[in-house]
């Protein structure tokens, strides 16, 4: 099997098309710039109307081409040269769902629940993240501007043009009432008893996004209380699609996000 990384890259820039329009949103024939913009790779989008450049969200999303190698791939393998790769469709859903996932959290974000690790008093740390509210892969909001491939790596850069109702809750957020908070956390890249699918490795960026807002909002914590609490409520947006890297194994997020603190319980008042 050869792979052959233009072929395959206008191939996925027409599924991302076709699962974007959705049986009855926009067709590929209906936006002829798009097809442009998938065989340019780094082209400037189109513009935009002026009342709705404070409505657009934009993000590049990764997705690998080749699956990592496993002993399964290759049991009684004959052909040497085989790679394994994901199929095309399934890159274009897992895209798609990952930039849903990254503007659902700048748009609603999520209510958080965490509890501070405590040996004195044998508590474990908890932590988790509700979703407050979230848009579809197929929502028509969602546009694939352009695909670009770094090694065996397609970036797409897709923008989200928010609906009123969005719209309200994301300008909602942006009142300076509303604290920033950065955080940075690494997470393993290949987990084991991991399946390594596209949908997959978005989790696993994200798991890393996750405890990157965890320690985000430990940092902002350590400034407003001097004991460690029994558990804290809140909730919180991210302000960007969050930098993710990999290095040495391991997915390293850095984010930027406003949060609220609805509650601090005490120990004493648990």
């Amino acid at each position: 099997m050869s792979f052959r990384p233009p072929r395959r890259l206008a191939a996925l820039g027409l599924l991302l098309s076709a699962f974007w329009a959705g049986p009855s949103g926009p067709s590929l024939l209906s936006k002829p710039n798009l097809a442009t913009r998938y065989a340019a790779a780094g082209s400037s989008p189109g513009a935009l109307q002026a009342q709705d450049r404070d409505a657009l969200l934009r993000g590049e999303f990764p997705v690998d081409l080749l699956a990592p190698p496993s002993a399964e791939a290759f049991f009684g393998l004959v052909r040497p040269g085989y790679v394994p790769r994901f199929p095309d469709e399934e890159q274009a859903r897992a895209l798609l769902a990952d930039a849903a996932w990254h503007f659902s959290a700048m748009i609603w974000g999520w209510d958080f629940r965490y509890t501070p690790s405590d040996a004195t008093r044998q508590v474990a740390e908890v932590f988790s993240l509700t979703p407050r509210g979230g848009l579809q892969t197929g929502d028509p909001g969602l546009r694939v501007e352009s695909v670009r491939l770094e090694g065996s790596v397609v970036w797409a850069t897709i923008s989200y043009v928010l609906p009123p109702a969005a719209r309200y809750h994301y300008q909602a957020w942006t009142s300076s009432i509303y604290p920033v908070a950065q955080g940075r956390a690494a997470d393993a890249a290949f987990p084991p008893f991991v399946e390594p699918n596209p949908a997959s490795r978005a989790a696993v960026r994200q798991g890393a996004i996750t405890a990157a807002v965890k320690e985000a909002l430990r940092a902002y914590l350590r400034g407003v209380t001097y004991n460690k609490p029994r558990l804290v409520r809140g909730a919180c947006v991210l302000l960007a699609v969050p930098r993710v890297f990999i290095a040495s194994g391991q997915y390293t997020a850095n984010v930027r996000l406003r949060l609220r603190v609805d509650e601090i319980i005490p120990y004493s008042q648990y």
